[in-house]
């Protein structure tokens, strides 16, 4: 039976336990809370207002007074309901019961960019954080020891605002250092740990802060200590900086320093997974160890050597998705590195060109990565034949497809979840599915009007106006969302390319129609920003005015609230870029179908019965524009809308019933990350910690 991973932190001198109610630092300090609807529920019992604005019970914690507290301590049911829910978090946190990967002889060791928890630790940007955070959470919920290391981003990912004219503005997130739900890491003599880095003539230290995920810690790296000079203590301040050098040496920072402090902590993973190419460079400091240990161990040898207990996870097959620098660059960023285990830079460059060949034009992170690692997987299995026709000639293998999935505690909203307590996917009745469904999409409305009203009365709307923007969103209309990265081929604008037919289809009073967007799009994106630019003018212009919406900063937040309260979710990608898109997913396991081109996982989760695709309907070609507007229109018009308000006595759309059954039975049997978890130990984690199978790279 493997253990949990144990991490000795320091104790926080600014967060007291309240007298009477000790349980309650016990419950926020874990983020075990943040997918325990009851937790949260306690939480709000404390202070309903300063709950709904920051869903943080460290700042609670911090902010509610003596008096307050004491009228708690003296409230019986509310210490028994703490008292409970503590026992229940250590129930499910103990190890004496068997968990996955029991067999595997050691912890798993998780690496990645970035992870989305919850919004109080905003050490995120995307899905790749979503997929990271959320299989934390279900390796906690299945008693896998794990262990996961990031950046700690003191200023995140860029807040977003919509200036009057339309344009994406960048704000440094608003984040009290003391609300966030980490402890500082201790070494074995109790004192704060920090390992160091090296580059080039100096030593960048690195502290160590400790995020709780139920059983699974989370280690946050974090260079800013004052023993670095000003310019090093910054390095990780933002996550994914555009500047390159930067972003090189962050990588560096999590690769090297992800082993040295697993290392300082006495932790020997059995397995090492390495989340996308970012982490990739923790090769080079195991392989470093390895020839400490075997002298006469070449360098590109070690660095095998090194790769047989790790695998990769690759998340797209767009190059700007995969971390690429100059050769020069590269090799003055990593000399330390290099030098370590005497590797050439002839070899480095050898070992880590693109799929496009050997040509020394460019150091490729991924490319690296897949070269010495043990097992790579994609995230769909269009997926996996498209990564294994860009990668097969360097991997000499094909690249095994393990689909993504999501944490259903985290993304099915409580309406649904209950009713589903009394009721399968199957048997539930159209009126307890469909009252389930109008409370989320009643539940959507109300916060998203409190959002549309803030953003009016920043740009200066008149005062009547602002308040008709409080109730601007129709809870009887079809309503279709769109929320994600703005990335170009994502093609958030493609529903607005004829803007005579999107005008008929959203003006009819009969069966009226609303679409909700949310998105950034990252700073350095031209392109991107631009395509979201075209979207916020839709939802201003005339004839769209009032039925196109577009909601500012999205965050994990507004994403609960969008995956559970549309009608349809869309999904517009070019084929073959999206390599999974977990949205869909999300919106699926609460009851709502899609409208998406067959692409990651909706190429092998669509049936005929649980949405609508549109596009291309098989491996014909490239996507067309053209070609998938006009399908996306015609969809809209004879399927979608007609389905949507055939209406029977009871108010019920039972032709829709069966698309929001379909959705959920899939959502819920087939992408979930419980399965995923699953399908990781079977396919990846056990043949490693077993050398079963073991494939050797070609480099």
């Amino acid at each position: 039976m493997a253990a949990p991973v144990r991490v000795p932190t320091l104790d926080r001198s600014d967060l007291a336990s309240p007298p009477g109610l000790e349980g309650i630092r016990e419950l926020a300090e874990n983020l075990w809370w943040s997918w325990h609807p009851e937790a949260r529920r306690l939480f709000a019992r404390i202070d309903p207002q300063t709950w709904a604005r920051t869903r943080n019970p460290i700042h609670l914690l911090r902010q509610t007074d003596v008096s307050r507290w004491s009228v708690l301590a003296a409230d019986h049911r509310f210490v028994a309901d703490t008292r409970a829910l503590v026992q229940r978090m250590e129930a499910e946190l103990d190890d004496s019961e068997p968990g996955i990967g029991d067999d595997l002889g050691g912890p798993v060791a998780y690496l990645c960019a970035e992870f989305a928890l919850q919004e109080s630790l905003p050490v995120y940007s995307g899905g790749l954080g979503v997929l990271a955070g959320d299989l934390c959470k279900t390796a906690s919920d299945a008693r896998l020891s794990m262990v996961a290391v990031a950046p700690y981003y003191h200023r995140g990912y860029f807040r977003q605002r919509i200036d009057a004219e339309g344009r994406q503005e960048h704000l440094e997130p608003d984040v009290d250092p003391a609300d966030i739900p980490v402890r500082r890491a201790a070494d074995a003599a109790g004192a704060p740990l920090e390992v160091g880095v090296e580059l080039g003539d100096r030593t960048v230290w690195l502290a160590v802060w400790v995020a709780q995920v139920g059983r699974v810690p989370l280690l946050l790296l974090d260079a800013d200590v004052p023993r670095n000079t000003p310019e090093d203590r910054r390095i990780t301040d933002e996550l994914y900086v555009a500047e390159r050098r930067t972003r090189l040496i962050q990588e560096l920072l999590l690769g090297v320093g992800a082993a040295r402090v697993l290392e300082a902590l006495g932790i020997r993973p059995a397995v090492w997974h390495l989340n996308e190419g970012h982490s990739a460079l923790v090769l080079l400091e195991r392989a470093r160890a390895i020839r400490s240990a075997e002298p006469a161990l070449d360098p590109v040898s070690a660095l095998r050597r090194a790769g047989r207990d790790m695998a990769m996870t690759l998340h797209t097959p767009v190059p700007a998705g995969n971390e690429r620098y100059d050769p020069a660059l590269a090799l003055e960023v990593l000399a330390d590195a290099m030098a370590a285990i005497g590797l050439a830079p002839g070899d480095l460059l050898a070992l880590s060109h693109g799929p496009e060949g050997a040509n020394g034009s460019t150091f490729d992170l991924t490319g690296f990565g897949l070269r010495m690692v043990s097992r790579v997987n994609a995230v769909s299995q269009l997926h996996a034949r498209t990564a294994t026709a860009t990668w097969q000639s360097s991997l000499g293998h094909p690249v095994r497809g393990i689909t993504n999935g999501i944490h259903v505690p985290t993304w099915q909203a409580e309406p649904i979840h209950g009713a589903l307590a009394r009721a399968t996917p199957s048997s539930i009745t159209s009126r307890e599915l469909w009252d389930a469904h109008t409370e989320q999409k009643r539940q959507m409305i109300d916060f998203l009007g409190g959002r549309l009203t803030r953003q009016a009365v920043r740009h200066g709307v008149a005062p009547e106006a602002v308040g008709d923007l409080a109730g601007a969103l129709d809870p009887q209309a079809l309503t279709i969302g769109f929320a994600r990265r703005f990335a170009t081929y994502k093609r958030a604008d493609l529903i607005l390319a004829d803007e005579h037919r999107l005008t008929h289809l959203l003006s009819d009073p009969d069966r009226p129609v609303q679409i909700i967007f949310a998105g950034k799009a990252h700073p350095a994106d031209d392109a991107g920003r631009a395509v979201l630019a075209r979207v916020v003018e839709a939802s201003r212009k005339i004839g769209t005015a009032g039925r196109v919406f577009f909601i500012e900063d999205y965050d994990l937040r507004i994403a609960h609230f969008l995956v559970s309260g549309v009608d349809v979710w869309l999904n517009t990608p070019r084929r073959p870029l999206e390599a999974s898109g977990t949205s869909g997913m999300k919106a699926a396991i609460n009851a709502v179908p899609s409208v998406s081109v067959l692409d990651g996982w909706w190429d092998e989760a669509f049936d005929g019965t649980n949405g609508w695709a549109i596009g291309r309907p098989s491996d014909e070609g490239p996507a067309d524009d053209g070609v998938d507007a006009t399908t996306l229109y015609g969809v809209l018009e004879d399927e979608v809308i007609p389905a949507f308000y055939d209406r029977g006595e009871d108010g019920i759309p039972q032709r829709w019933m069966t698309f929001m059954r379909g959705a959920l039975e899939i959502g819920l049997a087939r992408f979930t990350s419980e399965r995923l978890l699953a399908d990781y130990v079977a396919e990846l984690y056990r043949p490693i910690a077993r050398a079963e199978d073991v494939i050797t790279p070609l480099g």
